[in-house]
């Protein structure tokens, strides 16, 4: 058949969009342990409009038979609770104006009220010109009231009044306009139903009905950023189906984010995509409380002294691992380095058990659950694909294997030297011990958190000190004078030495942080004052967001933002806390700072210094491209170099 691809995609877009818009925005809300009332079915994207605006009354009559006194309609991207009978109305009566509130859902009268009155003034104005209503209704006032409506009603008695309907079939009419009329306006009933706004709110990006600018968001954040930042400045939102992401970019308007109370900005809601992977009763899948509690324990597991002993360690892994090089070859640096770090990990974090008798096990079900986390996955986290099924029977079995290495353990009264043993003795302020299951949780949350920024940032830092000679001759000369003092020893205090080191790495990770997201859920409104001095009002209900791949590289901060500088940082610069705080964010900060930075730092260090010490490598690929396709973006292809062992000559 000859079809007209141009009609033919036109068409699709708008069947996909009203099939899938509102499942999109279903799964987009994170899920809810909370008891919510049954939903009146409804069509994709409108919900339940339709038979509203045929008629309430009608639609109650159907639903409550079948649903109860409680039950929800979707209209759009709004939802109408339904409460009916005085056992489930009471609050609705009774509540104080800060719990319910009439303004907002009333604020279609104020065109016909006019400003100034009723619904456009807050709530203190209003219940003063209640007050008005109520002097002018007293019993004084309703006696002279009664008078005048006899004499009218007298007259009107008089006269002969007739009504002339118009015999009109509405019926099918009126049905052909409200299909026409969703699919044409369907976006601005959407922004009509949210009430009319006094607040400086941030410029929009402009995007497609009812999905907003989902589908440039999908294909790149970051590129949509580079688009929207000089033309809207650092503060605007995306809307996004039925949410609305406002981002924040640069010091100067992201403070609030980084330093506001859990109560105001929250990761919990934004984050839930992870609870698949990390598993019940942990980090994002508690209230704030207790994931506090299970931070102060993630603390405990990195204090110094713990850090010390986890150096020796690191150590040791870098030294066995590449005493199996060759006096010379060419290898995969981003394999190599990968492969490492993994066996790191499971010697400082898993356990010595891990390590030594079940890595390969191990190792291969943490791949599953790294696969099983994918893009798709933020969005639909609990769809049923074969990535996901994987992930969770890796889950599943992770968890059976920690609980045998904890009993074990227990039954041995052995006390390992690792972050698996900090779990297994922290308690909860009430006394209470973790649980074999929150255990596997927390280590699958820190193995996540360190193994992919440790291993990205350690191969980007080998491949800008490969291209750029000098700073590999400056790191060169850091160890040298290291080795002089120290002799060959390395351990936390002499890692803690090398600021050379500390600098490259740190810029690496400058230019490319892994995470090039952070988010947050806003619940308070709060203002931001951007540096030409404009306010913007940031609502409540918006998801907050900021991009250190972004605001690493703003100019007014940076300069030559995009060139490798280490001594950007180096004394007399300082280039990221010119700006003030929360100029450099690769590590977040704030309420919500990356707990693990020096052990990242620390295991970096550990391994780079080990290579400069004992071979000269050359890159022989070019140089890596970013890899903005993977869930934590990292180094796109192999990273090939040429290595020739060596001993470091100190002289």
């Amino acid at each position: 058949m000859d079809v007209d691809n141009k009609y033919y995609n036109v068409g699709l877009l708008i069947v996909a969009t009203l099939l899938v818009a509102k499942l999109i925005s279903a799964l987009i809300m994170p899920r809810s342990s909370k008891r919510l009332p049954p939903v009146v079915n409804g069509w994709p994207v409108i919900g339940g409009l339709l038979r509203f605006l045929k008629g309430p009354i009608v639609m109650l009559r159907e639903e409550y038979p079948k649903l109860g006194s409680v039950f929800t309609v979707p209209l759009v991207n709004r939802k109408i609770t339904f409460l009916i009978g005085p056992e489930v109305s009471a609050h609705f009566f009774k509540a104080p104006e800060t719990d319910l509130s009439q303004q907002e859902v009333y604020q279609f009268n104020m065109p016909t009220f006019g400003p100034g009155v009723v619904f456009d003034v807050d709530y203190s104005i209003r219940q003063e010109q209640f007050l008005f209503f109520t002097e002018a209704l007293r019993v004084n006032k309703l006696k002279s009231y009664v008078d005048q409506m006899v004499t009218e009603a007298e007259l009107l008695s008089a006269l002969q009044l007739q009504v002339i309907i118009m015999d009109v079939d509405n019926k099918y009419y009126n049905v052909g306009l409200l299909i026409v009329a969703t699919l044409l306006v369907a976006k601005l009933i959407s922004a009509l139903i949210m009430p009319r706004s006094s607040k400086r709110l941030p410029p929009v990006v402009n995007g497609w009905p009812v999905i907003g600018g989902l589908l440039r968001f999908l294909k790149g954040p970051i590129v949509m950023l580079r688009e929207e930042y000089p033309k809207l400045g650092s503060v605007f939102t995306v809307p996004l189906v039925n949410r609305k992401i406002t981002f924040l970019i640069g010091p100067e308007v992201s403070a609030h984010f980084f330093k506001a109370p859990e109560t105001d900005l929250s990761q919990q809601e934004v984050y839930q995509f992870n609870v698949p992977t990390f598993g019940p009763g942990v980090v994002f899948d508690v209230d704030y409380s207790i994931r506090q509690e299970q931070f102060r324990f993630f603390t405990e597991a990195l204090r110094v002294n713990k850090l010390k002993s986890y150096v020796d360690q690191m150590v040791t892994e870098a030294e066995d691992y590449f005493s199996k090089w060759g006096d010379s070859g060419e290898v995969d640096l981003k394999y190599e380095l990968e492969h490492l770090i993994i066996l790191t990990a499971s010697r400082c974090l898993l356990g010595r058990e891990v390590r030594d008798k079940l890595f390969d096990d191990v190792s291969a079900l943490f791949h599953d659950l790294d696969n099983g986390m994918l893009p798709i996955s933020v969005l639909f986290p609990y769809l049923p694909i074969p990535a996901h099924r994987r992930r969770d029977k890796a889950r599943k079995k992770l968890s059976e294997i920690f609980a045998n290495i904890i009993s074990s353990r227990k039954l041995a009264g052995k006390s390992e030297n690792d972050m698996l043993q900090c779990f297994i003795e922290s308690k909860y302020k009430d006394g209470r011990p973790t649980t074999e299951s929150e255990v596997t949780g927390l280590l699958i949350a820190a193995l996540f958190a360190g193994q992919h920024t440790s291993s990205i940032t350690s191969t980007w830092t080998g491949a800008y000190l490969l291209k750029y000679k000098k700073y590999l001759s400056a790191v060169e000369e850091e160890q040298k004078n290291l080795m002089k003092k120290h002799g060959k020893k390395v351990d936390h205090d002499v890692l803690s030495e090398m600021d050379v080191l500390y600098r490259c790495i740190k810029e690496a990770l400058r230019l490319h942080p892994p995470l090039i997201m952070l988010l947050r859920s806003s619940h308070s409104d709060f203002s931001v004052t951007t540096q030409d001095g404009k306010d913007y009002d940031i609502p409540k209900g918006h998801i907050v967001a900021t991009s250190p791949a972004f605001a690493n590289r703003l100019p007014h901060i940076f300069k030559n933002p995009d060139s490798y500088d280490p001594d950007r940082f180096s004394v007399g610069r300082e280039e990221d806390k010119a700006a003030g705080a929360f100029s450099y964010i690769s590590f977040g900060g704030g309420r919500h700072g990356c707990l693990g930075e020096p052990f990242a730092y620390l295991q970096i260090k550990a391994i780079w210094s080990h290579l400069l010490r004992n071979f000269e490598f050359d890159l022989i690929s070019p140089f890596p491209e970013i890899d903005w396709n993977a869930m934590v973006v990292g180094v796109k292809g192999k990273v090939m170099v040429r290595y020739k062992r060596r001993e470091l000559s100190v002289n």
